[in-house]
């Protein structure tokens, strides 16, 4: 559990904040900024971010054995034990990109193994079957057949990162196939630029418009793919999710993204379910918006590209982050276009995925976040439940918050101004 320094900071945070709410403050003013970051100059002890390396690291290598334990199958299946224990595309790119991370090529290859046995080569091509579980008549599965970009995207990147940090070439092969089968499927040339879409959907050609997904861009990882595969314009992919991240967040009086935006074929416009009109939780900044926060600070921190062209996003999302926390004194749940909060907080995941950016912007903030959601109460340091957030069984909030961890971590130790590694993909893959 934390220590005595945590907690005397955190109760002071939490007083101070009570003080501003009373106060009727409604707006985080500059007063208020240096009066946070005066939280830093109380307990010296947590105020020093590098401080908090090696109690990180060590957090990584606990979470990742106890999540292996609970969600990880002997056969290399990822479970969503809130969800029925259904398979999703999307977990089982999770467990890649980590067993990478981890140095844990056994997990790897016994991962990869059963998603092309199971969600590949069902569908006939490079791609993977989104949902896999226990159908109806009881048997166990593929659900759903649909690809989805954001998953292929990052099992591609996954054997790119394994082919790097063990140098071998059978990985890039693979994921050289799945980004042929990407670019063909999972992208549309139209007149407006070269956009993601969110997976193979068959979609009437006379229909004018997509339903598109920002959180599924990741600049990072076409920078990447750009170095891997240099016969395809992956640049055009960087230029149209930053477009539609920036006209998506331009949409909602928060300027946080949606969920999920409508794109017009014919107009090049992008536009909010139901809004202002209808009441529609698509167009909210729920749990997989929340996931662009993390990606535009890869984004910001591979490479000073990605730095600059995410850099006023970023400041928008924070800004309105760390107003929301000073107010709320917690991260909210889903958030409508105006900035209500639709329900409660039920999984952890949106700390881990603002954690690095908020970090970086607002350090005083650091160790609340530390002590709120990545360490105290929230972490089992001991009992059944050992080496797991809460809650145990939310799979989604153990890899988003595991995640937080890491990119916090390169943050420390590899900022995009230190020597850099031959190539982004060997940065990405923790090579130094």
């Amino acid at each position: 559990m934390a220590c005595s320094g945590y907690h005397r900071l955190f109760m002071i945070s939490l007083s101070l904040l009570l003080i501003s709410v009373i106060a009727g403050v409604s707006a985080l003013t500059m007063a208020d900024a240096n009066a946070f970051s005066s939280l830093s100059a109380i307990t010296p002890e947590t105020g020093n971010a590098q401080d908090r390396l090696p109690a990180i690291q060590n957090r990584l290598g606990t979470t990742w054995q106890a999540y292996k334990s609970r969600f990880i199958q002997a056969d290399g299946r990822v479970k969503d034990l809130k969800a029925g224990s259904i398979t999703t595309s999307e977990g089982q790119s999770y467990a890649l990109q980590r067993a990478v991370w981890q140095n844990d090529r056994a997990v790897f290859d016994t991962v990869y193994t059963w998603s092309v046995n199971n969600l590949q080569k069902p569908r006939g091509d490079a791609l993977f079957a989104w949902k896999w579980g226990r159908a109806d008549d009881g048997a166990w599965r593929i659900l759903d057949k649909t690809a989805a970009s954001d998953a292929d995207q990052d099992i591609a990147l996954a054997l790119l990162m394994a082919a790097e940090r063990w140098q071998h070439p059978d990985y890039k092969t693979e994921a050289m196939r799945i980004l042929a089968d990407f670019w063909q499927k999972e992208t549309l040339e139209t007149p407006f630029g070269r956009i993601l879409l969110p997976g193979d959907w068959q979609i009437p050609p006379e229909v004018e418009t997509r339903q598109l997904n920002p959180s599924y861009c990741a600049p990072y990882a076409y920078r990447i793919f750009a170095e891997a595969d240099p016969g395809r314009p992956w640049k055009l992919l960087i230029d149209s999710c930053y477009t539609a991240l920036s006209q998506s967040m331009a949409l909602a009086p928060t300027g946080l993204p949606p969920d999920w935006v409508e794109f017009s074929l014919k107009t090049g416009e992008y536009s909010l379910f139901g809004h202002p009109t209808q009441d529609d939780p698509r167009s909210d900044f729920g749990y997989e918006a929340m996931r662009a926060a993390w990606r535009l600070q890869v984004d910001a921190w591979l490479s000073p590209a990605g730095n600059k062209a995410s850099k006023p996003l970023r400041e928008k999302i924070g800004r309105y982050m760390m107003r929301y926390f000073w107010l709320k004194r917690a991260m909210p749940g889903p958030l409508t276009p105006e900035g209500i909060e639709r329900k409660l907080l039920d999984s952890n995941a949106v700390y881990g995925a603002l954690y690095p950016l908020l970090a970086e912007q607002h350090p005083p903030l650091e160790p609340v976040l530390w002590t709120l959601a990545l360490d105290g109460w929230q972490y089992n340091a001991t009992g059944p439940n050992a080496g797991l957030w809460q809650h145990p069984d939310d799979y989604y909030g153990q890899n988003w918050l595991w995640f937080g961890l890491w990119l916090r971590l390169q943050q420390l130790t590899s900022p995009y101004t230190s020597l850099q590694p031959k190539t982004l993909l060997a940065r990405y893959s923790g090579i130094q």
